[in-house]
């Protein structure tokens, strides 16, 4: 992969996004920023400009941020994380364009499998 590739990764859970960042440092990504909210995401996504989102979307807030960014780049590539019971949720940000989604709790290997699939 690219070492220009830059990924955004938002939860609210400080341990999930040390996790995800990791994660994503495996796969060649060299700049990775984190955020809590959806508002606060969008704000960084405006001066990133990632290749990748990587989302919880336990909420409507979740999804209205997808979209938010779907509509600013619909070429962006979109991996919406959720728990059982989320799967509405999860199924709308999927209708929205994003590019897949990762039920938790998931195993590291899932997750770096699935982002070289993406940019592969």
């Amino acid at each position: 992969m690219s070492d220009s590739l830059r990924a955004l990764v938002v939860d609210d859970s400080g341990a999930t996004r040390l996790r995800i960042k990791s994660i994503l440092e495996k796969c060649g990504f060299k700049i990775i920023w984190n955020s809590m909210t959806g508002i606060e995401s969008i704000a960084k996504y405006k001066v990133l400009n990632p290749q990748l989102v990587v989302i919880n979307v336990p909420d409507i807030i979740g999804v209205e941020t997808v979209k938010r960014i779907l509509a600013r780049n619909s070429t962006i590539k979109i991996v919406v994380l959720g728990r059982p019971g989320q799967e509405a949720y999860i199924g709308e940000a999927m209708l929205s364009g994003s590019t897949t989604y990762l039920m938790e709790p998931f195993k590291d290997e899932d997750m770096a499998d699935m982002v070289w699939n993406i940019f592969q």
